[in-house]
This record gives C-alpha cells, structure tokens and sequence, in this order.
C-alpha cells in the first residue's frame, strides 16, 4: 500500500498605492525650467518583496492642466515678420496656447498700438480645409516666413515669403495649420526602464492622458481600464528616488506654464501562500 499527497498553490494579491505631485511643497524636486519634470525621494523606498512572483503598476488617476503652450520662445516659433508699404515689424508672440482667434486679436492689438490700420490683415481658418486664410485688407503686404522663428508651423507655412497680393482678397496657406501640437500628454518615469511601449520603443511611459478639457482648464483622468506595466524588475529591487516627467504625443517636453501636475500609481504583485 502507499499514501500520497498533493499540495495546492495559492497565489494571494497584494497592493502598494502612491499619490505624486510636482509642487515643492509637497517635497518634489523640480528638474529643469518647464515645470514638467519632478524628483521625489521617499522616506521609504517601494518594496516589492523577492516572494512576489509577478508585479504590475498602472495610473489610476492623473491631472493635467491644458495649457501647454503652441507657440513659445523655447518652442522657436514666436514671432511673425511682415513689411507693410517697404516698412518692417515682427509682432512678439507671449508664450501661451493659441486659438485662430486669439491669434487675430493679438495682430489686431498689435496694428492699434503701432498705428497702423486696424484692419490691415486678419487671420480666421476653413474647417473644410484645416488650412488658415488670410485677408489682405490693404496692399503692399508681405509676410516673411523664412525666419527660424516665425510662427509659419501653426499657420502651415514653410519656409518662404508670401506676397504681396491685391487688396482685398482672401489667401489660403500653403499647408495645414497646426494649432494642435499637444493631442495628448505622456508621463514618463524612472521608476521602471521598459513601461508602455509606443510603436517599436519603451522609454517608461506609465500614462497616456487624452485632452478633454477646454483650454486653460483641468484634465481629470480617471480610465475605466487604465493600461498595466510590468514590474517585475522592481521585486526585491527597493526604488527611493525617481522622477516623474509630462510630455506630448510625440514624447516633446512641455511647458506646464507654472501649474502642478499629479498623479496616483498602484503596484499590484502576487505573494504564494
């Protein structure tokens, strides 16, 4: 005769929750000068214990505000060049996230301020085309787009001058606008090395946040199925000091315009009982 016995095993879930933010206040370190990228250095480092047979983390919560600039110095697309009757002026674009409109308002303060006519140009955008119009309200008006700082990538020019027309007429773009430069924003961590790959790399891409607020306003992001990453490289492997960075659809930093952002991540691992 003979006895035998089978052992079962059982895995048993386990959960580590954090909230971050960028403020100094709340103990960030801020890296570098666009306010997108933060240090922290814990107290306590993560801990995910050597028993834990596997370990993912995910961004629960997230918030952003939509005010990442479209046009900025450190961008290098600031201003507009244009000569009106052989005179030159370069309109000084403030850093800041730019509707057509509030792009025609600025010319427009700017045409009173230098005396010039009101009307002299202004600016407004075929929806059927995505492409910007110009309407030449006076002769003699060239804009010069072959600056290394002119605006022409938001209103879809290349580089070239566009020029003089007769007056009054209605002149389409060369390309495109591209008033949209941030579709969505990224985070970035140093807590992790692979994240959420985007096409053929990972770079520890954690998030992807979807705009969905009016401009100037906050983006709450709470997804119904937030995307996991593996963290197995974080068992039994403490991490104290990483850093948080926000970043555009394409991996760009961004200007965060002096706001905060935060965020939550859960790590969750399995432990054998």
């Amino acid at each position: 005769s003979f006895s035998f016995s089978i052992q079962f095993m059982c895995l048993i879930q386990k959960q580590l929750s954090y909230f971050f933010n960028s403020a100094t206040e709340s103990g960030a370190v801020k890296v570098g000068t666009l306010g997108n990228s933060f240090s922290i250095s814990l107290d306590t480092p993560i801990l995910v214990p050597h028993s834990a047979k596997y370990a993912t983390l995910h961004v629960p919560t997230a918030a952003v505000w939509n005010n990442s600039p479209n046009i900025s110095a450190v961008i290098g697309n600031n201003k507009l060049y244009f000569s009106y009757q052989g005179t030159g002026y370069v309109i000084d674009i403030a850093d800041g996230l730019y509707s057509v409109s509030n792009m025609d308002t600025l010319f427009n303060s700017f045409f009173v301020n230098n005396a010039l006519p009101e009307d002299l140009f202004s600016i407004s955008s075929n929806d059927s085309t995505q492409k910007i119009l110009i309407n030449f309200n006076y002769d003699d008006i060239i804009f010069d787009f072959t600056q290394a700082d002119s605006c022409r990538d938001v209103l879809g020019f290349d580089s070239e001058t566009f020029g003089p027309f007769a007056s009054p007429s209605v002149q389409p773009a060369t390309n495109v606008a591209s008033f949209n430069r941030v579709v969505s924003y990224f985070i970035r961590t140093t807590l992790l090395s692979a994240g959420i790959p985007q096409n053929k790399t990972s770079s520890g891409i954690i998030s992807d946040i979807p705009i969905h607020a009016a401009v100037g306003s906050l983006i709450n992001h709470e997804p119904y199925h937030p995307i996991k990453s593996n963290v197995n490289e974080l068992i039994g492997n403490p991490k104290q000091t990483f850093t948080f960075t926000l970043l555009d659809q394409l991996q760009r930093d961004v200007s965060t315009m002096g706001e905060e952002f935060s965020l939550s991540i859960v790590i969750n691992y399995y432990v054998e009982v």
